[in-house]
C-alpha cells in the first residue's frame, strides 16, 4: 500500500535548533507529518547564517547546548532580525522558568521538552495563526481597520503619540504614520501593541472598534 505523500506547506518555514541530534529528527519528523517544512542545526554559526540568507518564520532553539546557550544565540538574532518568531525549548525548568526566560528575554514562546512534543506542537500552531494573521495583513492592499483600531485604544488611554513611541521604542513620526495608514509595524511591533493594550493581534487587525 502506496503512502500518502506529505503536502509541506512552506509558505511557513520553520528553523529547529538543537546539538542531540535524535531530538533533531525526532521533531522535524513530526513537524514534516505535520506539514511544514523544517530545516535543521545543530549549530550556533549555521543558525545565523540560515536566518540571516533564508526567510525564516519560526526559530525553534534549545536552552541548554554544548557550546553556547540558546539564548546567546537569541541575542545575536535580534541584533538584525526583531521579526522572527522564536520558541524556547527545554528540559531545564529549573534553570530557567518559563516566567523569567518569557520577562527577561526576546522570545515569543516557551516549551518544556516532552516525550511526545504536544505542547510543543502547539506553540507551533500558535506562531502559525500570528503569523499567517500577519502576511495576510501585509498583503492586503487595503489599510483594513488597524490604523483606526490604534488611534481609538490609543486615546482610551490617554496617551500622546511621542508616549507610545517610547514604549514601542519608536519615534512619534512612526506612530503617527501607523495610525495615518502610511506605514505597517512589524510583527514584532504588533505583538508589543497587542500585549500593551491587553488584547490580541486578531482584535487589533479585526472590525473596527467603537469609540
Amino acid at each position: 500500500m502506496r503512502r500518502k505523500k506529505i503536502e509541506v506547506d512552506e509558505s511557513i518555514r520553520i528553523l529547529l535548533v538543537d546539538d542531540d541530534e535524535k531530538l533533531l529528527d525526532a521533531v522535524s519528523h513530526m513537524l514534516t507529518t505535520k506539514g511544514y517544512y523544517c530545516k535543521t542545526t545543530g549549530h550556533a554559526d549555521e543558525t545565523i547564517e540560515t536566518i540571516k540568507k533564508e526567510n525564516i518564520d519560526i526559530l525553534i532553539i534549545d536552552y541548554l547546548m554544548v557550546e553556547i546557550t540558546g539564548l546567546q544565540i537569541v541575542k545575536q538574532v535580534r541584533e538584525f532580525n526583531q521579526d522572527i518568531y522564536i520558541v524556547l525549548l527545554t528540559t531545564h525548568v529549573d534553570l530557567m522558568p518559563p516566567v523569567k526566560a518569557l520577562l527577561n528575554y526576546d522570545i515569543d514562546s516557551y516549551s518544556e521538552k516532552s516525550a511526545d512534543f504536544n505542547d510543543l506542537m502547539q506553540k507551533v500552531l500558535i506562531a502559525t495563526k500570528t503569523i499567517k494573521k500577519f502576511q495576510k495583513y501585509n498583503s492586503d492592499t487595503n489599510l483594513q481597520n488597524f490604523p483606526k483600531n490604534l488611534k481609538r485604544m490609543r486615546a482610551r488611554q490617554n496617551m500622546t503619540q511621542e508616549q507610545l513611541g517610547d514604549i514601542l521604542g519608536v519615534t512619534r513620526s512612526t506612530i503617527a504614520n501607523y495610525e495615518a495608514g502610511i506605514n505597517r509595524p512589524s510583527i514584532k511591533q504588533m505583538q508589543k501593541l497587542a500585549e500593551y493594550f491587553g488584547v490580541s493581534i486578531d482584535y487589533l487587525l479585526g472590525d473596527e472598534i467603537v469609540s
